[in-house]
């Protein structure tokens, strides 16, 4: 239910698409969000963990776009955009990426991906993070 990592092996500035431990157990309701590989995001201030799958729709697989600096996902119609610290730019109506609990101690990274991170706000200070 958790993946780690020395916090010295993850780059300031980084967006790294983190797949799932070998043998994670995937608690029910098997939410697409808590069983889909994650991006590990490290800003200058913080370190972050965001779904790769979109809350509002499941079937939308995000992808890093290192040209634009964006995630973003395209499904019929439309395509959804973020910054690399999950804030929702467009076109409305949707919601900032799903964020896991990232956990920073004694050098290591822990994060917790089967939590949701709905109730937690998103990245305070996005400005300072570049």
């Amino acid at each position: 239910m958790g993946w780690d990592r020395p916090l010295a092996s993850i780059a300031v500035g980084s967006v790294t698409l983190t797949p799932l431990p070998t043998g994670a157990i995937i608690r029910p309701p098997y939410r697409t969000y808590d069983s889909a590989p994650f991006y590990v995001v490290r800003g200058k201030q913080g370190i972050y963990a965001f779904a790769s799958r979109a809350f509002f729709n499941q079937s939308c697989v995000i992808q890093y776009d290192t040209a634009t600096d964006r995630l973003t996902c395209a499904v019929p119609g439309r395509v959804y955009e973020w910054t690399r610290f999950g804030t929702y730019l467009g076109p409305e109506p949707a919601s900032n990426l799903t964020q896991h609990r990232v956990i920073v101690r004694d050098g290591q990274v822990w994060v917790r991906y089967v939590e949701d991170g709905m109730r937690w706000t998103s990245v305070p200070d996005e400005a300072a993070e570049y």
